[in-house]
């Protein structure tokens, strides 16, 4: 009888415990879905687009899922792959609406949507007078009702031009006046509702009601150099004033016919420039001469002939000359590079295509400078490239007798220009990781990382370091920086390039390129494996448990009565 109760006793733990289980496994939370992300238009009815800075959120069951900041007047998000979105979790709800600012704001017309999983183009009307005329997008494409058809005669001439930079370069100045195109801005009548601008090495073609009109320069939101003690502004056809901080400098550019003049302004204690704006009365001369000079650069163009080639000259020219699409120059703390046998720079925040820089010595700052959307170096850079590929392929024909010259085909992800300090750091030895976007490229095994070399370019022996369906991630070896750039080769010729016991790297050397292998951390067992069955039903090992436990007993007690006869 004993040991009855103690098995009734037995089956209730288990039933106890296989109930407490399951009911353990039904109170889990549903895991998050696939990210859903959105991008568009953002206008209201009346055509007005959405201000810079606008904020549009998504709203599912009257919560607020996710939001973005507008960046560009009338648009949010984009399509590429290192574009914001307006992303939130699918698995939310079944719709999703839009407004600005809040769940309680003005909502767009083209709410609600299905939230499905994905990228979505999501273009959206909002509520007539929502945002009103949008200071810096004047000519948005779109009618704006009774808006000024630019018939009023004292709109200034649109050739009145302003660029901000972080220091006193002519130079520099010059080549954005001569080669850039200009960036529409209408200008405010006063301060406070001035356009406000973050960026530098833009020529703005300013226009403005009445005798003058105001620009406002945000310092504190300028992605590089928030806080500099100082700005630049240069100018074509226009007298600057700013309406607060201390003029450092002023001077004349006489080094091109774009640019008339400049003056240098200590940053306001708030970090907000508001510079008017004045015509001088010259404001011809500029425009027409610029003119004059891009008609006979693209006669130069037309007299080149097809038979010259393309040299890295070439490249590191067109590069001279071109504007960046992302820039920074990173400090390095003195105290954590004397404490290190190599500097690690972390550049994956501040631009896009390279991302880390490890170097062995010690250095002050790391340079860098991006060309992804500059067609004209990104198209120099793979002619130069090819060209290199082709006098390897004939050398070869006069060394070793083959017949294989037909011409590479040769695709260039991105282009980056990389220098140490003061120095250009020719012969400072680094490794180098770069990302490219994983629709750039074909076949990662037949890309590399290239590095301008004295004679022409250096094909680095290249790792692929992370491969996802956004991107790809390379890392190689360099002995020093200059320009740099990821380019995909077909295999045919990646294939002779690599059986050519003259081009073969050291194997010492590709070893030591090698990430020392770690052992892999044991996995630790997991709690809910060992508790469930492989059917997993929660509690199962309890149950094996007990019925041991039950086992043991029966046992026991067969022994105790077989002892008692």
């Amino acid at each position: 009888m004993k040991y009855f109760r103690i098995l009734i006793i037995a089956i209730v733990v288990v039933s106890v415990a296989t109930a407490g289980g399951m009911t353990v496994a039904v109170a889990q939370d549903d895991p998050p879905g696939p990210p859903a992300s959105f991008y568009g238009e953002a206008v209201d009815e009346d055509g007005n687009a959405a201000d810079s800075d606008t904020t549009i959120v998504a709203v599912v069951e009257g919560e607020v899922e996710g939001q973005i900041a507008v960046e560009t007047a009338g648009e949010y998000g984009g399509p590429d792959t290192f574009d914001e979105k307006l992303s939130l979790d699918s698995a939310a709800g079944d719709e999703v609406s839009f407004h600005v600012e809040d769940a309680s704001g003005p909502e767009a017309l083209e709410s609600p949507v299905d939230l499905d999983p994905g990228l979505s183009e999501q273009d959206l009307t909002f509520p007539a007078e929502t945002f009103g005329d949008s200071p810096d997008d004047p000519d948005n494409g779109h009618d704006g009702g009774d808006s000024d058809n630019g018939d009023d005669a004292d709109v200034g001439s649109g050739t009145v031009e302003f660029l901000i930079e972080t220091d006193i370069d002519n130079d520099h100045a010059c080549t954005h006046g001569e080669h850039d195109e200009r960036t529409p801005l209408e200008a405010g009548n006063s301060p406070d509702d001035a356009p406000v601008v973050v960026k530098d090495h833009v020529i703005w073609e300013v226009t403005y009601e009445g005798d003058e009109g105001y620009i406002r320069f945000d310092n504190n939101e300028h992605s590089s150099y928030p806080g500099l003690d100082s700005w630049v502004f240069y100018q074509a056809g226009a007298d600057l004033s700013p309406a607060d901080g201390t003029i450092l400098e002023s001077g004349d550019v006489d080094e091109c016919p774009s640019l008339d003049g400049y003056i240098e302004v200590e940053t306001p204690s708030d970090g907000v420039f508001d510079i008017e704006v004045t015509e001088d009365g010259d404001i011809t001369g500029p425009a027409n001469d610029r003119e004059d000079y891009q008609e006979d650069e693209q006669e130069e163009e037309e007299n080149e002939t097809d038979d010259e080639v393309t040299t890295i000259e070439d490249v590191a020219s067109t590069v001279d000359e071109a504007e960046p699409d992302g820039e920074t120059e990173i400090e390095i703390d003195e105290d954590a590079a004397e404490a290190a046998e190599n500097i690690t720079v972390d550049s994956g925040n501040e631009t896009e295509g390279v991302e880390e820089i490890v170097l062995e010595g010690d250095v002050e700052s790391v340079s860098i400078e991006e060309f992804t959307e500059n067609d004209e170096v990104i198209e120099t850079t793979a002619e130069s490239i090819k060209q290199d590929i082709i006098d390897d392929l004939e050398e070869d024909v006069v060394d070793n007798g083959t017949t294989d010259t037909d011409t590479p085909e040769v695709t260039v992800s991105t282009v980056a220009r990389i220098t140490i300090g003061d120095d250009d750091g020719e012969d400072t030895p680094a490794a180098v990781t770069m990302s490219v976007a994983a629709d750039d490229i074909n076949e990662s095994e037949q890309t590399s990382i290239f590095h301008q070399a004295d004679d022409g370019w250096e094909e680095l022996s290249t790792e692929v370091e992370e491969e996802t369906d956004e991107e790809v991630i390379f890392s190689g070896k360099t002995s020093g920086f200059s320009l740099f750039a990821v380019a995909e080769i077909e295999d045919e010729h990646r294939a002779d390039t690599e059986s050519d016991p003259d081009t073969e790297s050291d194997p010492d050397s590709e070893r030591d390129s090698q990430p020392e292998s770690e052992p892999e951390p044991e996995e630790e067992e997991d709690v809910e494996s060992v508790d469930e069955s492989d059917d997993s039903i929660s509690g199962f090992g309890m149950m094996t448990a007990v019925g041991a436990l039950l086992v043991a007993i029966i046992a026991r007690h067969g022994w105790r009565s077989a002892d008692l006869e």
